[in-house]
Order: structure tokens, then sequence, then C-alpha cells
């Protein structure tokens, strides 16, 4: 179905995606890695507050707390890179990326394992990542379209996000279904779907990494 509404954009009089959207560049890179990661953090904000009730007794107030963290990392981050020059740009947002992924990566370990305190800085590491390259992507993609193109650019980054997001609540729920988490869900089946949810995102973060390594090089 994505891939219908994508053809029938490319063929609007008034498209939502800018022209370049599909050709190797800038804008492909930086709206590839915008998905991709967004797919990637997802299964965190869907899963890990039942995962985490379950597994180390968190309640609803202590899991609403751990949310907020990563948003909070994200506006801290944003802030502090705000002034950066062109000369950092690459780095942070290859770095930002790299960020995502190893805080999705980390998630896998410690979301069925603990401590809650691990929990809390990957979770955090996700939301740093997005804040340190976030300004930069949009920066590139939107520099990268022609002037009349340049306000569809600038809107196409959220829409992306918000895609990835569907894209990674969708999947998350078809992997933690599949292992069981349909049914009254145990400690067991949570610390089996706690270790496969996040696993199964790495290889989507680590194409979000690519993207934004070739977006850093343009």
């Amino acid at each position: 179905m994505i891939a219908l509404a994508i053809r029938l954009d490319t063929r609007a009089a008034q498209p939502i995606l800018p022209s370049a959207a599909f050709a190797r560049g800038p804008v492909a890179a930086g709206l590839l890695m915008v998905l991709t990661l967004s797919i990637a953090t997802m299964p965190f904000t869907v899963y890990a507050p039942l995962i985490m009730e379950l597994l180390h007794g968190v309640g609803p107030l202590a899991v609403g707390y751990i949310m907020a963290t990563e948003s909070v990392a994200w506006t801290v981050a944003a802030l502090a890179v705000a002034g950066a020059g062109p000369r950092h740009e690459p780095w942070l947002i290859v770095g930002g990326a790299l960020v995502i992924a190893t805080g999705v990566a980390g998630l896998a370990f410690t979301v069925p394992a603990g401590p809650m305190a691990l929990i809390v800085i990957f979770a955090v590491m996700q939301g740093l990542g997005f804040g340190l390259s976030w300004a930069f992507i949009a920066r590139r993609v939107v520099q990268a379209v022609s002037e009349a193109e340049r306000p569809l650019a600038s809107a196409v980054i959220p829409t992306t996000q918000l895609m990835g997001y569907a894209v990674g609540a969708a999947a998350a729920g078809i992997i933690a279904n599949s292992l069981g988490m349909g049914d009254a869900p145990t400690a067991a089946v949570a610390q089996v779907i706690g270790t496969w949810l996040f696993i199964l995102m790495l290889p989507i973060a680590a194409i979000g990494v690519a993207a934004a390594w070739r977006l850093s090089r343009e």
C-alpha cells in the first residue's frame, strides 16, 4: 500500500515527495536515514512499557518518566549543537545515527535482563542521536532541492518520520504477536520478545547508519 501511494504521488500534479526523493543524492539519503531510524526506535515505545512491567516490576508512572527522558534528551542535544557549523555537520549526522543504533543494540540486552539504569541510558541514546543529527539532516535535504521544492522538502521530513513510526509499530506488533504476546503474556514470553524485538531492528538501524554516512559525504 505504501508503494502504491508513492507511485500515485509521483504522478500527482501536486506531489508530497520532492522529485529527488528516489534519485541518488542527499535527499534520498536523508529521507532513508529518517525512515529507517524511526522504524528501528519505535518498538521501544510500543512494547517496552509492558515488558518492563512484566520483567522488572516497573509501574506506569515510572515508565512514563523513562519515555519522557528520551524526548528530553532529543531537545537537550538539539540545543547543544544548534550553533554547530558546516565543518561539524557530517560528524553530527553520522554520530547521531551511530548513537541511535547503539541505543537499539543496547536495549536488546538490557530490556529483557536489566538493570533499569542501563535501560534508561540506552533509551536516552535513541533521543540523543536524533537531537544531534535532526537539524543537519533537514538542512542538507532542503539545500539539495530547487528553490521551488524547498517547502516540499522541508515538509516531507516529518512526514517520513511519521511513516517510519507507523511501519515500526506495525513491525513490532507482527514480531511480538508471532512470539506469543497476543496471548496472555508471561515473564518468559516477555523476555524472548524483549530480545528479538530489538535484535531484528538492528539491520534496519544499520541501513540508517549507512544512509547517514552517504548523506554526510554529499
